[in-house]
């Protein structure tokens, strides 16, 4: 990225967001084998009562392991090289890292107003 007295390169940050978009996808892929596991582990208890359950706890499984990546990696990954602020909200959050874009509007970082250009 940028030096600290330099603007934030846009096409920089938006590598940056796609490789954390890049990251994130692939791990929640990955989390798949583990996740069938987990559940049917936890299933084995409640499959008489709630049939459905399986597929609530495997499929919401993706969404935790997807969040927690998004709240742990992606915020952290990109950063302003000036405050350190995230600026992983100045792009769209896509889960698929091609259609990572920079939302409308964003001229600058919203912790220190460095512009991005």
């Amino acid at each position: 990225m940028a030096s600290a007295n330099e603007p934030i390169n846009r096409d920089e940050l938006l590598k940056q967001l796609a490789r954390a978009a890049q990251f994130r996808s692939a791990v929640t892929v990955l989390a798949a084998v583990p996740l069938l596991a987990i559940t049917f582990a936890i299933d084995a208890f409640l499959i008489g009562a709630f049939p459905i359950a399986f597929f609530i706890l495997y499929f919401g499984g993706f969404f935790f392991v997807s969040w927690l990546l998004t709240k742990y990696h992606c915020q952290a990954a990109v950063k302003c090289p000036r405050c350190g602020v995230s600026l992983w909200s100045c792009g769209t959050g896509n889960f698929k890292p091609r259609r990572m874009k920079l939302r409308p509007g964003i001229e600058a970082c919203p912790g220190c107003q460095t512009p991005i250009v």
